[in-house]
């Protein structure tokens, strides 16, 4: 830790009222001799993006907290020329809490150098301005946990510039512990359709308008080129709808000249289930608003990043001139890539998409999806880490994310829901797959100097969990509208999200109990590590008399089964997949009935025996896998029907559930993290990567002949040509 880069810097901010959702331009000059040796540190809150001398260098603040701020140091040696410079700064703040961001007070503050020497930095003499062209007010949220969208005016006047006010902030500061995403030049994008469009409704958001609206197709799209910024097309319509191709990941870009000042609504998505792009989802609003001038208009968007395949313009003039509308594909440039071949083609193409999937969910740190979310949690996050460490053996950005979910810790011994976000619920069991993470992380990387760092936080939560231990061994469900006791999106495994059942109630989870015996497991593993052996034996301890309780409380003799829960010592009628396959993973099921518990995991239970689903279905295979020479054909059997189903239904990432775009009310992502399994089941299993002696057995050896090319080029951009 340093506050050495801002020694010569002050915090600022504009010196008026601050709102939600503002946006504001800082600006300064220097005078460099050498640019080759020019450098910036610059930290805002929450977003910037750097322009100097008209151009833009870069974007992207790492998400953070006020208790734990980090800077970027970046070199300007390609922007920066001999003589007079001007660097503006334009700093977008939040504000409001969200799952991707942690509310706390106003601050911007940069300082450019010279090799050492200070050439300018923020200060009471920085001039700044309220970005008027950007709405603060009245803009709707994308969606509850990726906050607001924007709205644009071109022609909206800008204040006069002013001397900034100076803060009082005593915030530690801390390098970025990632490298910066790279941006990609403009991504080509084919028109799907062109024609009009005729709003059917007047009020409420653009998306909604745009969702309502009448569309009418009127050109072949094949008659039409590729756009990228080269060839403009001639529109005499008002509607176009563009195709990226494939799901895709970036800040978006538009060039178009229009006749007058009007409006154009801007809508994105991922699919064409509608015939159009979904832009209304519930309460969700997947569209902006770009208010241009009669002209040439140039925009790019550098706050959020929006995950989508397909763009829809609805334009209020009866022509216009697109240049380009589309996005600079934003990726985090992994050290490493294996590339995965096999004797079963279906089963390579799951790997290239599983991969493609994982690459297009790693940004500032592992997020669940790129289209609605964009939030780090711990359990998702899991998932993405086990298939990073076999695909990118990548361990600093699996560092970062678990750096900022440990200090998201609340006084209660549970983590946030997601950090560095802000809500008011948490789910347990995902404070217990944390502790996992930290002693997989340890196991791959080796590297005890972060979890002695994060020790104190494993602690606090190890110990808030054995405190909550009852009476009869086990844990009971958290009660209360911060807990929601969440697993898995199935039948009766979903919980009440803050309106569980009441405090006299007793009701004990089984998946919550294999959770936390999981993690007791990693505690003492990384206790042991540590060379803290009290440590590892409470730890082992706790473990096995939690196992025995789970075992003892659960099992029906009589069904072949565990059961799910305990409700005021009667055993719930509810039977599932995830269940049995936690029961395996924790260990409590005994050596001499796993194989009658894995039976169950062969989908012959009958109907009423609830599935897994994508999200956890990597403990049922890992729980087959115990048997590899019985069941791993089944095991990749089932991915090749599960994932392959999709690729048949032209899916370029794997979805969030198999329903697709369907589910969770038309919610459903169609790319999600959590379905990146396949990458690390391919490697573990099939290439057995890191020699964990863990291959198929040889009577799958002949489908599974498999390759791996390690590509170790930091630069290297992984595309599709590069899979085929």
């Amino acid at each position: 830790m340093s506050n050495k880069p801002f020694e010569c810097a002050e915090w600022i901010w504009h010196s008026g009222e601050s709102v939600w959702n503002e946006t504001t331009d800082y600006t300064a000059d220097f005078t460099a001799t050498d640019p080759a040796k020019c450098r910036i540190c610059v930290s805002v809150n929450s977003h910037y993006a750097l322009y100097i001398n008209g151009k833009f260098v870069v974007n992207d603040q790492f998400p953070d907290f006020d208790y734990y701020k980090v800077y970027d140091e970046l070199c300007l040696a390609n922007a920066v020329k001999p003589g007079k410079n001007t660097l503006v700064l334009t700093v977008y703040w939040q504000g409001d809490e969200s799952l991707t961001y942690h509310p706390y007070p106003v601050g911007a503050a940069f300082a450019v150098f010279e090799g050492d020497t200070p050439l300018v930095g923020s200060n009471g003499d920085t001039l700044c301005r309220r970005n008027t062209c950007y709405a603060a007010e009245g803009v709707e949220k994308i969606t509850g946990q990726l906050s607001y969208s924007f709205r644009y005016d071109v022609t909206a006047a800008l204040p006069a510039w002013e001397n900034a006010r100076v803060l009082q902030r005593d915030w530690p500061l801390h390098r970025r512990p990632i490298r910066k995403l790279c941006l990609d030049a403009r991504e080509p994008v084919e028109i799907a359709a062109l024609g009009h469009f005729k709003d059917t409704v007047t009020q409420g958001t653009a998306a909604d308008r745009m969702q309502a609206a009448a569309l009418s197709n009127t050109h072949a799209p094949e008659m039409h080129p590729v756009l990228d910024g080269n060839n403009p097309i001639e529109v005499d319509d008002n509607f176009i709808l563009l195709d990226l191709g494939k799901e895709q990941v970036g800040y978006f870009d538009l060039e178009i000249k229009l006749p007058k000042a009007c409006d154009v609504l801007i809508g994105w998505g991922e699919h064409l289930d509608d015939l159009h792009v979904r832009t209304a989802v519930g309460t969700r609003n997947f569209a902006a608003v770009y208010h241009g001038k009669a002209g040439l208009n140039k925009f790019f968007y550098p706050f959020k990043r929006m995950g989508l395949r397909y763009i829809q313009l609805h334009v209020y003039a009866s022509h216009f001139t697109l240049y380009y509308a589309g996005v600079h594909i934003a990726r985090y440039p992994v050290a490493r890539t294996n590339l995965f071949t096999c004797a079963d083609h279906l089963s390579s193409q799951i790997y290239r998409t599983g991969l493609r999937t994982l690459q297009h969910c790693m940004h500032d740190h592992y997020e669940d999806c790129p289209w609605r979310e964009q939030a780090l949690y711990s359990m998702d996050s899991r998932n993405q880490m086990l298939c990073g460490y076999y695909a990118f053996e990548e361990y600093e950005f699996a560092k970062a994310s678990l750096r900022m979910l440990g200090l998201s810790l609340q006084e209660d011994g549970l983590l946030e829901l997601t950090a560095p976000g802000k809500t008011r619920i948490t789910i347990p069991s995902f404070t217990a797959i944390y502790l996992i993470q930290l002693g997989e992380y340890l196991h791959f990387s080796g590297d005890v100097a972060f979890i002695r760092e994060m020790l104190p936080y494993a602690t606090k939560i190890a110990r808030g969990f054995m405190a909550r231990t009852e009476e009869n061994g086990l844990i009971r469900r958290l009660n209360g509208e911060r807990y929601w006791n969440f697993y898995e999106w199935q039948e009766g495994l979903a919980g009440l999200c803050g309106a569980e059942k009441p405090k006299d109630q007793q009701a004990f989870d089984a998946p919550l109990n294999a959770f936390v015996s999981m993690a007791y497991e990693q505690m003492a593993l990384m206790n042991a590590r540590l060379g803290n052996e009290q440590e590892a034996a409470r730890y082992t301890a706790a473990r096995a008399a939690l196992n025995e309780a789970i075992d003892r409380t659960y099992w029906q003799e009589e069904k072949g089964y565990y059961a799910t829960e305990l409700e005021n010592g009667v055993l719930a009628p509810h039977a599932c997949e995830l269940t049995q396959s936690l029961a395996v993973c924790c260990g409590a099921v005994p050596e001499y009935r796993l194989d009658r518990v894995l039976e169950t995991l062969t989908g012959e239970m009958g109907a009423d025996f609830y599935a897994v689903t994508l999200s956890h279905s990597i403990f049922k295979y890992e729980a087959l896998l115990k048997r590899p020479t019985k069941y791993a054909r089944l095991v990749f059997d089932q991915l090749a029907d599960c994932f392959g189903n999709m690729l048949y239904r032209n899916a370029t990432t794997f979805w969030e559930t198999a329903e697709g775009s369907s589910a969770f009310g038309s919610a459903g992502s169609l790319c999600h993290a959590w379905s990146a399994i396949p990458v690390y089941l391919y490697l573990r299993y099939c290439a057995d990567l890191r020699g964990e002696g863990v291959r198929l057995p040889e009577k799958l050896t002949g489908l599974y002949e498999v390759a791996v090319q390690r590509f170790t080029d930091a630069s290297r951009r992984i595309t599709d040509d590069n899979w085929k």
